[in-house]
């Protein structure tokens, strides 16, 4: 009998641990349940900020433009006014000259 009492005891102490392992698996799923919501929500975060990334470049790009465009007038302003100063300046000789009357 001492053996069957034995054999018993290592079942009851064996089904006690399978429970508690049952638990922990039980824990574990739910954990990765978990663990995978997080990551789901964390890839729809990022697709978010590679949206907002793209619009951002975007933005950038024309702003490029706009100071390319800015720079090729302000080139042609810079132009005009030395040419507009050059003429002033033989004008204003033209002026200081004396011309003899006819």
């Amino acid at each position: 009998m001492a053996n069957d009492e034995l054999i018993l005891k290592v079942l009851a102490e064996m089904q006690s641990k399978m429970t508690e392992m049952q638990a922990e698996i039980r824990e574990m799923k739910t954990g990765m349940q978990e663990m995978k919501s997080d990551m789901q929500e964390m890839k729809s975060d990022m697709q978010e900020m590679k949206s907002d990334i793209q619009a951002l470049q975007t933005e950038v790009q024309e702003i490029h433009e706009q100071l390319d465009d800015l720079t090729e007038a302000h080139e042609v302003t810079r132009a005009s006014v030395n040419a507009i100063l050059d003429w002033t300046e033989k004008v204003s000789d033209a002026i200081t000259f004396p011309l003899p009357k006819i």
